[in-house]
């Protein structure tokens, strides 16, 4: 009886002259949420994760300081396989050029160390590698002369003078990341150890994942901050910007779903005679609505399944066969997806439970008010 009680309930939605047009545009809608959902969640995250690799990519998954000595450090560091770090002097500066400043950072590093890759295979001693922030900050261009120095490091044999040294910019440099290119420079160690006259490194990033073991050991030797830690105000944007673009989708659904409601309310006044017929033939008045609720359960779960299915279909062809959509301006100018299992939380799970509350309490509204059939029955045999 359920078998066909269900067969006649869905057929009867599609089929019947007076199909109810209210309830077919709610189920419509559900299934262009669920496909929204599950694209705007997987670009939206693969964007995200494209920002933080970048980043990390440039300074490091994890970054060790204020170490007593480095020997220890990279011992310990050569034994870990697949991790990938380099040793640097970082220091707090500025670059001049024609009279012009601009606030730095400056890296000094060693090409016998892991370079990232926006700094090609090598430095050069009598290089600095800035960016087009800095060029146009100081007004510079390519082979310009830039002189770096930090006020921190005087020479007192002329009286207190910052010490300074004159490089040449023969490269721009591109890290895609406009919060570094704009205050970040590099340039070969040796220039830094000139400035501060200390042979010493106070820094080592360290390039890709490492186990709860090996970062214990490694906070033993000095303070070590991961990539996480260091930009939590980031992250926090970043799942805040996520949270909001969920809410507002999941807001859209639960409007799909009050209009689910109240196609149901038209859809079960318009069944109320084949409700009385299943009623005589001996149902109750509880299995007919329990069965109500399972054919519009079965129909949203199905409409539901085949939007996931579609999005996914969607998100698979945009992640092999993306355009360029964005100027060239934009860092990432395709759409870059990423699909995680909490992708079909919130485009399956919970707009199925919230459809399955909605229609629960729409039929319970009704069936309380039909509990017996008894004059729609005697109104008809008149």
């Amino acid at each position: 009886m359920t078998f066909y009680f269900i067969r006649f309930f869905i057929s009867y939605i599609f089929k019947a002259k007076t199909r109810q047009r209210l309830f077919l545009m709610a189920m419509v809608g559900l299934f262009l949420s669920s496909v929204s959902l599950v694209v705007v969640q997987a670009t939206l995250r693969g964007l995200q994760d494209n920002r933080i690799d970048r980043a990390k990519s440039i300074m490091g998954d994890y970054t060790l300081s204020k170490f007593e000595s480095i020997k220890p450090v990279i011992n310990y560091l050569d034994k870990l396989s697949q991790v990938k770090y380099n040793k640097e002097f970082e220091l707090e500066g500025l670059v001049r050029f024609d009279g012009r400043l601009a606030p730095v950072i400056i890296h000094g590093i060693s090409s016998r160390d892991y370079l990232p890759d926006f700094l090609g295979g090598r430095i050069y001693r009598d290089e600095i590698y800035a960016s087009d922030y800095i060029s146009l900050k100081l007004r510079s261009t390519i082979m310009d002369d830039l002189t770096i120095l930090s006020p921190i490091y005087t020479d007192p044999f002329f009286g207190d003078i910052p010490r300074q040294k004159t490089l040449v910019h023969n490269k721009n440099i591109e890290t895609l990341e406009p919060d570094i290119d704009e205050y970040h420079v590099w340039t070969d160690v040796r220039n830094v150890h000139y400035l501060t006259t200390q042979r010493i490194f106070n820094t080592v990033r360290i390039y890709g994942p490492l186990s709860n073991t090996d970062i214990d050991n490694l906070k033993s030797f000095g303070s070590l901050i991961s990539w996480e830690e260091e930009n939590a105000n980031l992250l926090y944007a970043l799942s805040l910007e996520n949270s909001i673009m969920i809410f507002l989708f999941m807001a859209t659904v639960f409007l799909v779903v009050i209009s689910i409601a109240g196609g149901l309310a038209i859809f079960y006044n318009r069944l109320k005679t084949d409700f009385a017929s299943f009623w005589i033939l001996g149902l109750s008045v509880n299995e007919i609505k329990k069965m109500g609720n399972k054919a519009i359960g079965s129909l949203s779960v199905l409409t539901l399944l085949l939007g996931n299915a579609f999005g996914l279909l969607l998100v698979k062809l945009l992640k092999v066969y993306s355009p360029n959509i964005m100027p060239q301006m934009f860092v990432d100018r395709s759409l870059p997806v990423k699909l995680s299992p909490s992708v079909f939380l919130y485009s399956f799970l919970i707009p199925a439970a919230i459809t399955f509350v909605v229609s629960y309490i729409s039929s319970q509204n009704y069936f309380s008010k039909k509990k017996e059939f008894v004059n729609l029955i005697r109104a008809a045999s008149r």
